[in-house]
């Protein structure tokens, strides 16, 4: 194998690693240690092939690492609205931003137009969240007790998680473009809006207020809900359904039929139920 061959393949060995995980802390790609010892590669260079190695090296050392940093965010915390405004002047390419432990946010800023991803983790004092980007596709926001209400959400967004919010007392129109929806421990939520027609996965789990379900898309395939005392049925369940979980909802007294896509089953102290489900994968306990 010829030289260029080889540094082609330690390229492909590296972005194989490393593309996928931007966060991750930068370690120089292995090949790197070929810099200093040429004659790992051969005994014969040429200055050609001495020049596309040290070029190859150098865009490694100092262009991927930042790129990585304009890929995500590596700061987390921040003390005030300013402080993260500032941030994302600074950085004004930004696909990912992760907001975590800052309790004296009450707000965010404008958020970078480039923005892809956004956590936000841990910050009891946000009460409301800015305008969306349009170029958003996932958003997590977790543990925060004082958040009331989420903005609009864009038509871009496919992944949606909201975990530990019990002010928040219902969750915006949701755009056809959604496909994994996860709200967990909202106790002061009291309904779901209804399900665009590209929902795949849709978990609820410690929803207390919960009184029922929204009708059921008939792409969904992953259903699991967990300790909503409140409900007392569940929706007709799609054909397109594969995965079902029920746990701990106590205020079921009845279930729907069972789909023939169904796969895998699993009902948890559900003792409302009093008829007998039928499945040859059922695993439940009453």
């Amino acid at each position: 194998m010829d030289m260029k061959s080889k540094l082609a393949t330690y390229w492909s060995q590296y972005v194989l690693a490393n593309y996928r995980q931007p966060n991750k802390h930068y370690q120089p790609p292995q090949f790197l240690a070929l810099w200093k010892s040429p004659s790992k590669i051969s005994t014969r260079v040429s200055p050609t092939a001495l020049i596309f190695k040290y070029a190859l090296a150098l865009v490694m050392v100092f262009l991927v690492p930042m790129g990585a940093l304009t890929a995500a965010s590596e700061r987390q915390y921040f003390e005030s609205k300013e402080d993260l405004a500032a941030y994302c002047l600074a950085n004004p390419k930004l696909t990912q931003l992760k907001v975590t432990n800052c309790p004296a946010l009450t707000g965010l800023p404008k958020l970078p137009t480039s923005l892809t991803r956004l956590k936000v983790d841990n910050c009891s004092g946000l009460r409301d969240l800015p305008e969306l980007p349009r170029s958003l596709n996932y958003l997590q926001v977790y543990n925060c007790q004082s958040l009331a209400a989420l903005p609009q959400l864009p038509s871009s967004l496919y992944d949606l998680e909201i975990t530990n919010c019990s002010v928040v007392k219902d969750i915006p129109q949701l755009t056809n473009s959604l496909v994994d929806l996860k709200v967990v421990l909202c106790s002061g939520l009291t309904s779901l809006p209804p399900l665009p027609s590209s929902l795949t996965y849709l978990a609820v789990d410690n929803c207390p207020g919960l009184t029922n379900l929204p009708l059921l898309p008939k792409s969904l395939t992953y259903l699991e809900v967990n300790s909503c005392s409140g409900l007392t049925s569940l929706p007709v369940l799609p054909n397109s359904v594969t995965d079902l979980c029920v746990h701990n909802c106590s205020g079921l007294t009845t279930f729907p039929q069972l789909p023939k896509s169904l796969i895998n089953l699993s009902v948890i102290n559900c003792h409302g139920i009093t008829s007998p489900l039928r499945f040859k994968h059922h695993r439940y306990n009453y």
